[in-house]
């Protein structure tokens, strides 16, 4: 039983063989894992914040790529057409970082409900 992993009511029968979905996958050159974004209030100046953002792709391996990247927020334009060129590892994986300091836009910092005044600026979305 797959729920059996040592718990007190019985014995650890961990599930054996493949137990998640499988496929097949094909691109021609590259293809984008994960973007993770880290947003830092400046320590100087609360207006300003620092943007960390970090692509970790994947292709074959010791491969070199050169690529154009855009980053945007909301409507404004952070990096526009920045080129960069980057080499797969022994096992295919690439990452890029930049690191991003925004200083000409207005954030309000969003918190959990209750945690600050009012800073939830929620929109409510109407299906159609």
């Amino acid at each position: 039983m797959a729920s059996s992993f040592s718990w007190d009511w019985g014995p650890a029968f961990p599930t054996e063989g493949i137990w998640k979905p499988i496929g097949i996958e094909a691109f021609d050159k590259l293809v984008i894992r994960d973007i993770t974004v880290e947003t830092t209030p400046d320590q100087k100046n609360n207006s300003f914040w620092d943007l960390t953002v970090h692509i970790k792709m994947e292709s074959a391996p010791n491969q070199e790529f050169e690529g154009i990247f855009d980053i945007k927020l909301d409507n404004n334009v952070i990096i526009n057409k920045d080129k960069l060129k980057f080499k797969t590892d022994e096992q295919g994986y690439a990452g890029v970082a930049f690191i991003i300091l925004l200083r000409d836009i207005k954030i309000t910092p969003w918190y959990p409900n209750g945690v600050a005044d009012n800073t939830q600026k929620l929109k409510l979305v109407s299906e159609p």
